[in-house]
């Protein structure tokens, strides 16, 4: 078939509203390209739920007040205007549990005191988290002449210095996932550290009068973006409330509040702790032994339905791990009212605001897992 001439004699090459065909294939060829080689795809963003565990004094303390329960209460202030994390406190839970006993879900719920201190006393974990922030104070010096993590020192200059062993606990396995030993020296305070009780509560205009409240307030943003770094390696784990085979559908005990959404899926691994060298009797750590994988299809605020993609012999208590975009990674975050992503960003001044899936934990055991590329696995 000829090509047909137009008014000038010329050829008329294909063309989409006046368009050259060639040029739209150009544009599409490096659209694709482009993808595959230089794009990402979307990052999911979910909030992993941490909470604050014991934090002991210095060996050497003879104070009336309790530097650790300062630390922990400054941690816990600052964690509940991060961005970057659900944290979880003991009176939360307890609310969570006066509302499921009286059937109210309300933020002024009184909670009976003693519930809260039972809730304390018997919870073996601390809380329903995935990470536990805990440690020990090595120095807690509210008034010193030279602090020791200074060089330089300006003579006769009123300085506090605070050093904190910091570890991360996984929840579920109760080992140690990231630590750290943190400094920092406050200076420049108009008032001694405990010249009132209010001058002993993060956040209280007296305390931050201290240089001792200065270097709480130091220690706990620095120990923050140890948190923000350390954590960043880590898929939102969740557990399996319950399976049912016939509806091949499971509820999970996690959700909005974690920033899970639908169309996320779940990796669901079956854990066993502790396991031993037969010969040696080591402990070699605690086997992820991977079972299959589920897509979240409804979620609630605590919860999300999934539906089963592959797998079978799922049970309550199973773990579930968040599976990143391939190529993409895990980003802690909030959307903002737009739907859009925050990026993490720089929680420096939240007192000033009061009112890739990998082998884990470290040195343990895990299945050799080709569970995607072929359909199976090869563990041991």
């Amino acid at each position: 078939m000829e090509t047909p001439l137009n008014k000038t004699g010329q050829c008329n090459r294909p063309s989409v509203h006046g368009v050259p065909a060639a040029v739209l294939w150009l544009f599409f060829t490096g659209w694709v390209l482009w993808g595959l080689f230089f794009d990402s795809p979307a990052r999911a963003q979910h909030l992993k739920p941490v909470s604050v565990g014991a934090v002991l004094n210095p060996m050497d303390w003879q104070g009336l007040y309790d530097p650790g329960q300062i630390v922990s209460n400054a941690l816990n202030q600052y964690g509940k205007n991060s961005a970057a994390f659900r944290w979880v406190t003991v009176e939360e839970s307890a609310r969570e549990q006066a509302a499921k006993n009286t059937g109210k879900n309300d933020e002024t719920l009184d909670i009976p005191q003693d519930m809260l201190e039972e809730k304390k006393k018997t919870e073996e974990k601390p809380l329903p988290v995935q990470f536990v922030v805990e440690g020990e104070l090595l120095m807690f010096n509210p008034r010193v002449s030279a602090p020791v993590s200074l060089a330089v020192a300006e003579p006769g200059g009123n300085y506090a210095e605070i050093h904190f062993h910091c570890r991360v606990i996984h929840n579920l396995t109760g080992r140690v996932a990231a630590e750290t030993v943190l400094w920092a020296v406050g200076s420049g305070g108009t008032a001694p550290f405990s010249d009132s009780p209010e001058s002993l509560i993060p956040g209280h205009p007296d305390f931050q009068k201290t240089s001792m409240g200065n270097a709480v307030e130091q220690l706990t943003a620095k120990t923050f973006g140890f948190l923000r770094e350390a954590l960043a390696r880590f898929p939102l784990e969740a557990q399996v409330l319950a399976a049912d085979a016939e509806l091949n559908q499971m509820t999970l005990n996690t959700g909005t509040r974690n920033g899970v959404e639908v169309g996320d899926e779940f990796s669901i691994y079956r854990l066993t702790l502790g396991v031993k060298d037969p010969i040696t009797g080591a402990d070699l750590g605690d086997r992820f032994k991977k079972m299959g994988v589920v897509r979240v299809m409804e979620v609630g605020d605590g919860f999300s339905e999934s539906a089963v993609l592959v797998g079978d012999w799922f049970k309550q208590g199973d773990v579930a791990r968040i599976s990143a975009p391939q190529g993409g990674e895990h980003v802690a975050g909030r959307k903002n009212p737009d739907g859009v992503l925050v990026k993490q960003q720089d929680d420096s001044g939240l007192f000033n605001r009061t009112g890739p899936e990998r082998a884990f934990p470290r040195k343990t055991i895990s299945s050799l897992d080709v569970f995607d590329l072929f359909g199976f696995e090869l563990s041991y």
